[in-house]
């Protein structure tokens, strides 16, 4: 059974989308290989986060907008799935300090600065968050360095992806798979067990982890995610700014 919620708290799912955007490398598009990124090891029950370290090379800003559908199961109601929109991004100084660049919205929705970092924060009155049925078009103020720019993205699409079609339980000694239905018009894509994260190329739909992969994972409760991605870069006035389109997939497990 799947129930569509009409108010979740934003909170869980912005430090999804902040902990992958910051998993995500801003290499040039034109590279084969996906981004580098260091993979974390570690977690435990009580990360329901990805706990991923940044590595963006190049890059000044990146702006992202990522649609996150959240999948769990609740006792007496089944399989509850959650859909928001929202977007994040963050802008750095010549010696790589977060630093503001002015009001910034996406789609008109204005973003938040707090603890180095943009996010959009939905309310009681717009609780699925941005609608990114027209497309998406960023505003920034500029500030400390950066100009003002108002760019849409519609150079890019957003990947699609099926919902984790994989089991809930993850044996830590046998390995796990995440599986999905389908992953399309991604360039890259990662898959999260917890904060162990495994990057695959375009359109991959699943991914294993090995046992010793997942060996430091501590038992208890956790999530799976499938982030797919699509990207691309514009130096503006001399900075490289990363557009970002992200559709993220997640599901709670328990880990064993």
């Amino acid at each position: 059974m799947y129930i569509r919620s009409t108010y979740r708290s934003p909170s869980i799912v912005l430090m999804i989308a902040l902990g992958t955007l910051v998993s995500l490398s801003a290499c040039k598009k034109e590279e084969a290989e996906p981004p580098a990124v260091e993979v974390p090891t570690g977690g435990g029950s009580n990360n329901t986060t990805p706990n991923t370290t940044p590595t963006f090379t190049g890059a000044a800003a990146v702006l992202a907008a990522v649609s996150t559908a959240t999948t769990q199961e609740i006792p007496g109601f089944g399989t509850v799935s959650v859909d928001l929109n929202t977007g994040v991004g963050y802008f750095r100084d010549a010696a790589g300090a977060n630093v503001q660049a002015g009001a910034v919205s996406c789609n008109d929705n204005a973003l938040t600065y707090q603890n180095g970092a943009y996010a959009y924060t939905p309310g009681a009155t717009n609780p699925t968050g941005i609608d990114f049925g027209s497309g998406v078009t960023w505003n920034v103020g500029g500030g400390n360095g950066f100009s003002a720019f108002t760019r849409n993205t519609n150079a890019i699409s957003f990947p699609s992806a099926g919902s984790i079609t994989s089991g809930t339980t993850v044996n830590r000694s046998a390995g796990y798979t995440i599986t999905t239905d389908f992953v399309n018009d991604a360039d890259s894509v990662y898959f999260l067990v917890g904060n162990v994260l495994l990057r695959r190329g375009a359109n991959t739909g699943n991914c294993t982890f090995s046992s010793a992969e997942l060996g430091a994972l501590a038992a208890g409760q956790n999530l799976a995610m499938v982030a797919a991605f699509n990207y691309y870069s514009e130096n503006i006035d001399g900075k490289e700014v990363y557009f970002i389109k992200e559709r993220v997939l997640t599901r709670s497990v328990t880990v064993q």
